[in-house]
């Protein structure tokens, strides 16, 4: 094997062609021009993580196996349309992980030795039909999350919806006002957003059946150094899946085993709480959740010099649902700095500490946060912080401390060390 290896190295090397020579002056002007040319743009990411789990009990938390201390790794890569100017655009990504928690794309090392496993994890159509192209769009597909998210640089906050979350189905954003430009801009816009999260027909399913889905619409206010959002989220048919077996005098029996709502279901966070109508039939607390929500980001330099001008954020983040009496809030508050660059000095950098009380039922624990608390019903914090090595690659710590489901009460701590190769 050694023998066939050098000799293929060696094969190798007699092959490899003369080195060409330079380009001339014309043929570099040419370049970006047939760059931006092409139509799609191509980006892939590699991540390995050591994850560091403590919890007191672990019979307590439901924390899955992908959740679990351990070497873990996240590879994606991806197709987007790379034409700015277009009406329609698009793209495509896949990834591994995300079932069947599509909170958690990272897989275990150790699975003797069998190839991972990719998913179409995005996959939406963009149209644009206003010459001013941002003005509006229209988004259709299992798209980036297009709902606005308090943060800066790159960490967003996580109170609703996990990074790692692609919901399906269409969103509007608008927008209707824009004044002044670069460091002093004032911009309003509104996203009307309509996802799906499962659609059972009669014909399949014996039980309660339906689409349960969410319908919300999102208000966000741009000015110098902040941004103000409020929203409201309408989730409906939340109990989908459920049955429970029953008995109705003079009528019969309905026999079959129960089952829990789809998104109450193993593999799922379901941190929410729950009443039980049966044997192996737990549901939620009500079918809809209608949850308010206002979220702000305070942006301001502060410092300068070789710390590649920093600029200090604070961050907060409340949600509350309407629909229930009990274990209805939930907020979060964070501080962090951002900067760096390439022009000499530090590399781009994040660091960032927010501190979190969620109740059970103030967000939809299938989405939200899967890393600080794993749902809801926790409160607790993180400090965490990523600096950019090179152009390609990227260092990443984030340390978490909380007490967790289900009366957060249960400690627990985890340590995430992440090397993430980029292009």
């Amino acid at each position: 094997m050694a023998a066939f290896l050098l000799g293929g190295v060696a094969a190798a090397q007699e092959a490899r062609p003369e080195p060409k020579a330079e380009p001339t002056p014309e043929a570099k002007k040419e370049e970006p021009a047939i760059l931006s040319a092409f139509p799609l743009r191509f980006s892939a990411s590699l991540t390995f993580r050591q994850d560091f789990t403590d919890i007191n009990d672990q019979n307590d938390l439901l924390l899955g196996d992908d959740r679990m201390d351990g070497l873990r790794t996240r590879i994606r890569f991806g197709i987007e349309s790379a034409k700015a100017d277009s009406i329609v655009g698009g793209g495509l990504r896949f990834s591994t992980g995300e079932a069947p928690n599509p909170a958690s794309p990272f897989v275990r090392f150790g699975d003797a030795l069998r190839p991972s496993v990719f998913n179409l994890d995005r996959f939406f159509l963009t149209v644009m039909p206003l010459k001013d192209r941002d003005r509006l769009v229209f988004t259709a597909g299992k798209m980036p999350l297009p709902l606005y998210r308090p943060g800066a640089g790159t960490w967003r906050n996580e109170l609703l919806w996990d990074d790692d979350v692609s919901p399906s189905g269409v969103a509007v954003q608008a927008r209707l006002l824009k004044r002044g430009s670069g460091e002093k801009p004032v911009r309003l816009d509104n996203n009307l957003v309509y996802f799906v999260f499962e659609d059972i027909t009669n014909s399949r399913f014996s039980g309660i059946t339906g689409t349960a889905y969410m319908a919300g619409d999102q208000l966000k206010l741009t000015v110098p150094h902040l941004e103000v959002a409020g929203g409201y989220f309408h989730y409906t048919n939340l109990n989908v899946g459920l049955r429970s077996p029953n008995l109705t005098p003079g009528e019969g029996a309905f026999v079959l085993p129960g089952t829990s709502p789809f998104l109450l279901r193993a593999g799922l966070q379901h941190s929410n709480n729950t009443f039980n109508y049966g044997p192996g039939a737990d549901g939620f607390a009500a079918d809809d959740f209608e949850i308010w929500n206002a979220a702000a980001t305070l942006r301001f330099h502060v410092l300068g010099g070789r710390f590649g001008k920093p600029e200090m954020f604070l961050a907060g983040d409340y949600a509350n649902n309407s629909s229930v009496t009990l274990d209805e809030r939930g907020y979060s508050l964070s501080v962090g700095f951002v900067g760096g660059g390439w022009a000499g000095g530090a590399h781009p950098y994040t660091f960032h500490g927010t501190w979190r009380d969620v109740d059970a039922d103030a967000v939809l624990a299938t989405f939200a946060d899967s890393d600080l608390g794993a749902g809801s019903s926790y409160k607790g914090f993180e400090v965490g912080g990523n600096y950019r090595v090179s152009k390609n690659l990227l260092g990443l710590f984030q340390y978490f401390n909380f007490k967790g489901f289900p009366r957060k009460d249960e400690r627990v701590h985890r340590l995430f060390l992440d090397l993430i190769w980029d292009f």
